[in-house]
C-alpha cells in the first residue's frame, strides 16, 4: 500500500509490488502482442470503434435490405424503403457542416441507431403508396406519431448537460426529422416518378 505522500507526489519507486506488476505486464504483452493496456484502450477507442463499425454498419444495412426483399419481393420497393435513412444521414451531415462539429464515433452510433428507426418510416410510406389506389386512407398521421414518439425519447439526450450525451442526441434528432421528411415526401415522389400511380394497385 502507498502512503498519502507517495500518491500525491506520484512516487511509485517505493512500491514493492510495482516491479512484479511491471513484470506481469511485460509477460502479458509478450504472450498477447495485440493486447492493449487500459490507457491505450481509452486512447484508441474511437479508432477501434470506427474499425468495428466499418463492418457492422454494412452488415446491418445488408440484413435490413434482405428482410425488405423478403417482404416486398421487389427491388425498387426495398430500395425505396431505405430512402428515409439516407435522407436522414444527409440531414446529419449538413447539420454537422453548418455547426462546424466533427464527425466522431458518437455520430456513428447515432447513425447506426437511425438505420433501424428510419426503415419503419420507409415501410409505412411504401405500403401507403402501394395501397392508396384501392384504399385511399392516409397514413401520414402514423408516420408523424411514430417520429414524435422517437423524438420524445431522444429529447432528454439533446437537453442533457453532458456533451457526450448531446453529441449522441443531436445527430439522432436531426436524422429522425430528415427520415420523416423522406418518408412523407421523397418516397411517394420517387415511386410516382419511377412507376406511376397507375401501377400501384398491381404491385
Amino acid at each position: 500500500q502507498k502512503t498519502a505522500y507517495e500518491i500525491k507526489e506520484c512516487d511509485w519507486s517505493s512500491d514493492v509490488c510495482s516491479s512484479d506488476l511491471m513484470e506481469q505486464a511485460a509477460e502479458a504483452r509478450a504472450r498477447f502482442p495485440d493486447s492493449f493496456s487500459l490507457p491505450e484502450v481509452a486512447a484508441r477507442f474511437p479508432e477501434l470503434f470506427a474499425a468495428e463499425l466499418s463492418w457492422m454498419a454494412p452488415l446491418a444495412l445488408g440484413l435490413i435490405l434482405v428482410l425488405l426483399l423478403i417482404y416486398y419481393r421487389n427491388v425498387l420497393f426495398s430500395l425505396a424503403a431505405v430512402l428515409p435513412f439516407f435522407i436522414g444521414v444527409g440531414a446529419v451531415v449538413v447539420e454537422l457542416l453548418l455547426a462546424g462539429e466533427p464527425f466522431n464515433f458518437l455520430t456513428m452510433i447515432a447513425l447506426l441507431m437511425l438505420c433501424g428507426l428510419s426503415v419503419d418510416y420507409g415501410v409505412f410510406a411504401v405500403d401507403q403508396w402501394r395501397r392508396r389506389v384501392a384504399r385511399p386512407e392516409r397514413l401520414e398521421s402514423a408516420l408523424i406519431f411514430c417520429c414524435l414518439a422517437s423524438v420524445l425519447g431522444v429529447a432528454p439526450l439533446v437537453l442533457a448537460k453532458h456533451p457526450v450525451l448531446r453529441s449522441l442526441g443531436g445527430p439522432l434528432l436531426i436524422g429522425l426529422i430528415g427520415a420523416l421528411l423522406g418518408g412523407l415526401f421523397a418516397i411517394p415522389a420517387a415511386l410516382d416518378l419511377m412507376l406511376g400511380r397507375r401501377d400501384a394497385a398491381s404491385l
